[in-house]
């Protein structure tokens, strides 16, 4: 490898190739505004010719800050957790901020107990997105920068700024389609002391139908079982609503074995955004979050609340989108 190539390129290598001062450069390079859309378009080309690489470490110690946002997701075993955190992840990664992505397990004093918060600490991160979590006592060292919630429920005495989905609300949607199509008996496949399965019942009970509910608190692994044994037996439901689509989707499988038709004998909905719904035999028709919103209001909400921290917090709950297919 020749001597030029061995050599690190420097901001100023930049600034003296375009013909201004190092300033413009750093500035161009961060996107700023105050530098013409022409200007930061042509320090940005020659950075890349060149081959630059920013020194984050040296530009920390100047600036006085870390540039790192830390994001804690419990284990990512789902497609709305893996997709959410991917758009928001690059949504994050900015020329002022990186993201910084902290995985963990279930806690017995919540996320916030999570060796996470003792790793983020020591980073020095200027704020914290917590996805998919219920409240939580924050972390002393936590209160010193803001703290974010994308994808949990709405909650006014949260302290804190958030972008939230109403399982409650989504239920209400699956409802109402089923209860629209004529459907007079419906299987609520869902814990019912759960947000999901609570507005389900009275929802179905609003609108003149009769809920039916799975005897017990059955464990997910449990919950398909147990349908199939409601729809065979006794009063059979016309229509299930599940609380996770997965489980929807091995419920059909079960169903189909046994010689139950779907949608003819019995509509199945099934909660939660799910990818391979329209590659199925049936097709599920499910009640999905909109993750490229919600992922697109959270980094907007950081980007706001690090820009503005003595801002009133802002809380934001965005909706629930039904996808209707040959299910239900």
């Amino acid at each position: 490898m020749s001597a030029k190539q061995d050599t690190i390129v420097t901001l100023q290598d930049i600034a003296d190739k375009a013909g201004c001062s190092r300033n413009t450069a750093s500035l161009a390079m961060r996107n700023s505004s105050r530098i013409s859309e022409a200007m930061r378009d042509k320090i940005q080309s020659i950075a890349s010719r060149l081959g630059y690489v920013p020194n984050l470490a040296a530009r920390n110690l100047i600036t006085r800050r870390s540039g790192m946002i830390g994001v804690y997701a419990r284990a990512i075993q789902d497609a709305v957790r893996s997709e959410l955190l991917e758009s928001l992840l690059a949504a994050l990664h900015t020329a002022e901020y990186r993201p910084v992505l902290g995985v963990g397990s279930q806690q017995a004093g919540g996320w916030s107990s999570s060796p996470w918060m003792g790793t983020f600490q020591e980073m020095q991160v200027e704020a914290l997105v917590v996805i998919c979590e219920a409240r939580a006592s924050f972390p002393q060292w936590n209160r010193q920068i803001p703290c974010i919630y994308v994808g949990n429920e709405p909650d006014k005495e949260l302290k804190a700024d958030y972008v939230a989905l109403s399982r409650a609300e989504g239920a209400s949607l699956g409802v109402q389609r089923l209860v629209q199509t004529g459907h007079q008996r419906i299987l609520v496949a869902s814990a019912i002391n759960s947000t999901f399965g609570a507005r389900c019942v009275s929802e179905i009970q609003e609108a003149g139908a009769i809920p039916m509910v799975l005897s017990g608190l059955p464990r997910s692994n449990e919950l398909v079982d147990a349908a199939v044994h409601a729809v065979r037996t006794g009063n059979k439901p016309s229509a299930v609503i599940f609380g996770d689509s997965p489980l929807a989707v091995s419920f059909l499988h079960k169903i189909s074995e046994l010689g139950i038709r779907c949608p003819d004998d019995l509509a199945v909905i099934g909660y939660d955004y799910f990818p391979w719904a329209d590659m199925l035999q049936i097709p599920l028709t499910t009640i999905e979050q909109p993750i490229s919103k919600l992922a697109a209001a959270g980094s907007e909400l950081v980007k706001f609340r690090l820009a503005n921290r003595e801002a009133p917090l802002k809380q934001i709950v965005l909706q629930h989108k039904l996808v209707i297919r040959k299910s239900g």
